[in-house]
């Protein structure tokens, strides 16, 4: 989610941008941890 700004961009795979959806990068880092991804 949000703008195309270039602080807004994230290089993710298909899954992970799903995962991450229009929330925070915290988010996915603990949804990673929690399935043992990191």
């Amino acid at each position: 989610g949000g703008t195309d700004h270039i602080d807004n961009l994230q290089l993710l795979c298909t899954h992970c941008n799903w995962t991450k959806g229009d929330r925070p990068q915290e988010y996915l880092i603990a949804r990673l941890r929690e399935t043992g991804v990191l």
